[in-house]
């Protein structure tokens, strides 16, 4: 749906975005490394778009569940790695 028309499905995305699944009557954390090959591109295109909303929750559910750090951490070292870059946009 975001990807048909971002501006229209946007607000019903964010309001039903979820790391969490349900089975039944008992819920379950989905996995990122299960639906990588659809959650990465998702995330790289939410970054492009400047969607910092979206972009913020698919970061959070894919750094905490794979590397189990505190978010703050992985926040401050990515914000920290695209300052550094040389060929970053003038745009900061």
């Amino acid at each position: 749906l975001w990807r048909r028309n971002r501006r229209f499905f946007r607000p019903f995305v964010l309001a039903k975005f979820s790391q969490w699944g349900v089975d039944g009557k008992t819920s379950f954390a989905v996995a990122w490394k299960k639906h990588a090959k659809v959650l990465d591109p998702w995330l790289a295109e939410a970054d492009a778009a400047d969607d910092v909303e979206l972009f913020r929750k698919l970061f959070a559910w894919k750094h905490t569940a794979t590397t189990g750090k505190p978010l703050n951490t992985l926040v401050c070292a990515e914000l920290t790695q695209r300052f550094e870059k040389p060929d970053a946009p003038p745009s900061r």
